[in-house]
């Protein structure tokens, strides 16, 4: 791939990322299949690491979960925004890693 080839792919990435980050913040929250549910596990996972007593009635499996680092992620994100935020940036970073 030419020099100007590789920063114009760079450039548009840059740029689409940008629009929909600017989409994910501008519009409510995303209708996906169990997207509710990912982040309320997120936020549940937060306060266990932050406040365990705000969530005594959860328990963590102690055995391997389907998509347990997407909820890890959501998690740490939890402790940084809002949830909703949070599943949106999550959104975001899955549509980028899809571009590469």
């Amino acid at each position: 791939m030419r020099d100007g080839a590789g920063a114009r792919l760079k450039y548009t990435l840059g740029l689409t990322s940008a629009g929909l980050l600017f989409l994910a913040l501008a519009l409510g929250e995303p209708h996906f299949h169990d997207f509710s549910e990912w982040i309320f596990q997120g936020q549940v996972l937060a306060f266990k690491l932050t406040d365990a007593e705000r969530v005594a009635q959860y328990g963590i499996a102690p055995y391997p979960v389907p998509n347990s680092l997407s909820l890890l992620l959501l998690a740490g994100l939890n402790l940084i925004v809002n949830p909703v935020v949070a599943g949106k940036v999550f959104l975001l970073g899955l549509v980028c890693l899809w571009a590469f």
